[in-house]
């Protein structure tokens, strides 16, 4: 993400720097340049507000998601609570053939895949359950494992 807002948000701030400096500087001395410096600048700012929040989301969101996102884990489904900008409950079944993967860089991530469902194109696509940030996630997967052979036994 961002190397796509990169563009945005250099386009964007060099865009409204120069149309600043036109003004600030006296080189708009006529109504018609001065007219064209302000729409410049604000037709720049929304860029620069997109490829800013472009390069610096991803970070942001991942620095905060502690205070926003929590998880749980029952004997058949996890679940993932997110209270960003409204809250939601996104529950994810716990199957005995559903493959799991432990990622470890830095902080571990644990995926649970779930299966598979169409999007809105009609394209089939890996529905995963993240649980991302975690300290140690080697205790969170070898739980999931259990449960797993727990359904297996059971069935």
């Amino acid at each position: 993400m961002a190397i796509f807002g990169a563009p945005f948000l250099v386009v964007g701030v060099d865009l409204c720097g120069a149309s600043v400096w036109c003004i600030l500087s006296g080189e708009a001395d006529t109504l018609w340049t001065l007219g064209i410096a302000v729409f410049l600048i604000l037709f720049s700012v929304p860029f620069a507000a997109a490829g800013a929040f472009l390069v610096a989301g991803p970070s942001l969101k991942a620095r905060y998601a502690p205070r926003y996102v929590r998880y749980a884990l029952s004997t058949q489904r996890a679940y993932i609570a997110e209270s960003w900008w409204s809250r939601q409950l996104k529950t994810y079944p716990i199957t005995p053939d559903a493959r799991i993967d432990l990622v470890r860089d830095g902080l571990d991530s644990v995926i649970l895949y779930s299966g598979s469902e169409r999007d809105s194109d009609g394209d089939l696509v890996t529905v995963a359950a993240r649980f991302n940030q975690l300290a140690d996630g080697r205790p969170l997967y070898h739980l999931i494992r259990q449960l797993q052979s727990g359904i297996k036994e059971a069935d």
